[in-house]
């Protein structure tokens, strides 16, 4: 099982807009991870928050990359939302599946699923960025990660 664990793109300030809709930069962010994505993932599902930036950035994922695939909410996965429901619920996932989500959360994710501890930091999520992992038996390990300044 594929699960690639990304972080909304650059969202504008809560003075400019209070639902912080993702701000041009934010908007350019996912779309050219959507076209490095595309050639290379295959997933069915994307989830996100609900909130607008991360249903942008799924929506933007799935117009440039995963026409496929389906965009649902997910509750639970707010900023500071526990891990341990997700991260459980992994174990017997068997879609390819994109969680579009915010720090600390994603960052927390990753660090649990990888290093049994959601406390210690581990990747670094700038905005717009994709970590792919790959679930061997009940263990994860790292494919890639891709940060969209290197693009």
């Amino acid at each position: 099982m594929n699960l690639y664990l990304v972080r909304h793109g650059d969202a504008l300030s809560d003075t400019q807009d209070s639902a912080r809709a993702l701000s041009p930069n934010g908007r350019r962010e996912l779309e050219q991870l959507a076209g490095a994505l595309a050639p290379h993932v295959r997933a069915t599902t994307i989830v996100h928050s609900g909130k607008t930036r991360a249903e942008q950035s799924a929506e933007i994922l799935r117009a440039k990359a995963l026409t496929n695939a389906s965009v649902e909410v997910q509750a639970g996965l707010n900023p500071n939302d526990d891990v341990a429901g997700m991260a459980e619920a992994l174990q017997h996932e068997s879609r390819e599946l994109v969680v579009v989500g915010h720090l600390p959360y994603v960052s927390r994710l990753a660090s649990l699923l990888t290093c049994g501890d959601a406390e210690r930091t581990v990747f670094a999520f700038d905005t717009g960025t994709c970590l792919a992992l790959e679930r061997l038996g009940t263990t994860w390990c790292v494919r890639w990660m891709l940060d969209p300044r290197l693009l």
